[in-house]
This record gives structure tokens, sequence and C-alpha cells, in this order.
């Protein structure tokens, strides 16, 4: 991850038509992020990323890449400061081998696996609360899963209120856990299953500024598609 692909996915040199949306919101209580897959595994054994995040809540953004009127979210940001990223680092979570971290090689990278198209992110004080919600639910709807049950309604919603962003069905929801405040973004990953990078942004100065989420690597898919 460098500067120079960050900006083809959201800066005004960005690449597939695309367009620059926000979503969601995301809440930080305790300062540390899990990304995974939305439905499998979305729970407390998903372990959090070693970096920790100031708390607050921010906006969640989306580059919507259009690839012959088929819209796929290409990759998702959430800025914690008011500056763009000049450096960015692997978002590890402990339990890679050092040895392996040091020898990655450029087109490789540490990544969480999605199985069902979806992905989510969140902050650990979020996900402890969406994981009770799930079991409640699911204790209360015998037989029921959580999406079919639940969520679907809301990527429906969401995707007749912006159409133009989204295929049919809906490819992004804003989840507030039920009987909380806090926020989870819920997002379509890009042409669907794999395994994708998550990387920290830093300001010139250092600091913290952002987290990215990368579905569609634009060094590596035709950018003439």
């Amino acid at each position: 991850m460098n500067k120079e692909k960050y900006d083809k996915l959201f800066s005004e040199q960005r690449i597939w038509n695309s367009e620059i949306i926000t979503f969601s919101k995301l809440t930080v209580k305790e300062g540390r992020l899990a990304v995974s897959d939305a439905l499998f595994f979305f729970d407390m054994s998903v372990r959090p990323y070693t970096e920790s995040v100031p708390a607050g809540e921010y906006d969640v953004k989306a580059c919507i890449a259009d690839f012959d009127g088929s819209k796929r979210i290409a990759a998702v940001t959430v800025p914690f400061a008011d500056k763009p990223p000049a450096s960015f680092a692997m978002a590890l979570n402990g339990t890679e081998d050092p040895e392996e971290v040091a020898n990655l090689k450029e087109d490789e990278f540490f990544g969480f696996p999605v199985d069902a198209g979806l992905a989510a992110i969140a902050d650990t004080a979020a996900l402890k609360a969406y994981s009770e919600f799930v079991d409640k639910w699911e204790s209360e709807h015998d037989g029921d899963n959580i999406y079919d049950g639940y969520l679907s309604d809301l990527f429906m919603q969401s995707y007749e209120a912006d159409p133009a962003h989204q295929r049919p069905g809906g490819d992004f929801i804003d989840l507030t856990v039920p009987g909380t405040d806090m926020h989870i973004p819920m997002f379509a990953s890009g042409w669907g299953d794999g395994v994708y990078p998550v990387y920290w942004g830093y300001s010139e100065d250092g600091s913290l500024c952002s987290v990215t989420i990368i579905f569609i690597d634009p060094d590596v898919e035709d950018e003439d598609f």
C-alpha cells in the first residue's frame, strides 16, 4: 500500500469512474478495531488489531467503482483526523509470524477472509454488544439466521434509499446495534469472497489518521475495464 494506490481509490485521481460516498458511522469506544466477514464468526473470537484508535464517532467512506455499469465497492476507508495519509502500514492482530511479516513481498499481505460476500468493521465494544444481540435474536427465532431474518431488510432499505450506488438487494448499511448508540458499518466485499488487506494510514507528522480496506486493487485490476 502506498499513497499512489490510495489516491487511485480516494482522491481526484481515482479510476474506474468511481464515486466516493459516506455511507455509515463507526463508533469507537475502546479504541481497538476488528475487521471480519460480516456473517461468519463476526463475534468476540475476531482478534482486534494491535494499533489503538482514538475514541469517537467517524464517517465511513466507500469507493464505489463502476465496471461497465456494475457498481462494486472497491475500498472502504475511515478517516480519524482531518489529515490525508502520507504513509501506510499493514494492520496486524499480533498472531502473525514476525519472520513472515518481515519477509513479505511487495504483492503479499496478511488479510481477513470473506466467505459471505460481506465485511464489517467494529470497535470491540460494539462487537461485543452486537454478538450479544445476535445470540439473543437467534435464540428467539429458532431456525432463522440473522441475515435472512434481520439484516437483509436493512440492506434492502439501504438500496431503496440509494439505488445509484449499489446493486439490487443492497451493498452497505449503517447498523446501529439494537439497544445501543454504537454504529457498525457492513458492506459488500468487491467482487465477493476472498482474503483482503487492511492498512493503517499515517499523516506527514506520523500520527494515525485512517484505516483502509482494499477489495479491488487498482494496481492489479485493469484500469480500462
